[in-house]
């Protein structure tokens, strides 16, 4: 064989493993959402805890009155230190909605930000559904503030 063969089969070989990567995992839906609720503080509020605890005036109950979707966004100012991270969740139910918990801010406590995570559901029963906003300090031992926030209901 010779050298630009061997050029070829190796480069071959190698687009051939770019490719061959498992698919992360991936869900999509259409929700056509005709109704919203939201929930707007301009309350700061702070936390320095490693473990999720309740945003105030971060969430709300809800009725729905047939089997649907759910979306739900949460906008929000936060400062904190370098080298820790803001992580927020939202519970519906008491469950953990989908995705799951989101990494929201790492940045910097002199430059505060907006940042924004979006959960989903389908399939949600009608009935009166809990919905809450929690949030963690993670990497440190230092104190995450939060200015106005404000968290959407789309659904279905």
């Amino acid at each position: 064989m010779s050298r630009r063969e061997i050029a070829i089969v190796a480069a071959l070989a190698a687009a051939a493993a770019m490719t061959a990567a498992p698919a992360a995992a991936f869900t999509s839906g259409i929700c056509k959402t005709p109704n919203s609720f939201f929930s707007t503080s301009t309350d700061p509020v702070q936390t320095s805890s490693s473990t999720f605890t309740e945003l105030p005036e971060g969430g709300f109950a809800i009725k729905t009155t047939k089997t649907g979707c759910f979306v739900v966004s949460f906008v929000a100012d936060t400062y904190m230190y370098p080298s820790d991270t803001v992580v927020v969740e939202a519970l519906l139910d008491q469950k953990v909605m989908d995705p799951g918990p989101m990494y929201f801010d790492d940045g910097d406590f002199n430059l505060g930000a907006s940042h924004t995570a979006t959960w989903a559901v389908d399939n949600l029963p009608p009935g009166v559904h809990d919905l809450s906003i929690y949030w963690k300090v993670q990497g440190g031992s230092t104190t995450a503030s939060m200015g106005y926030n404000t968290t959407t209901v789309l659904h279905r």
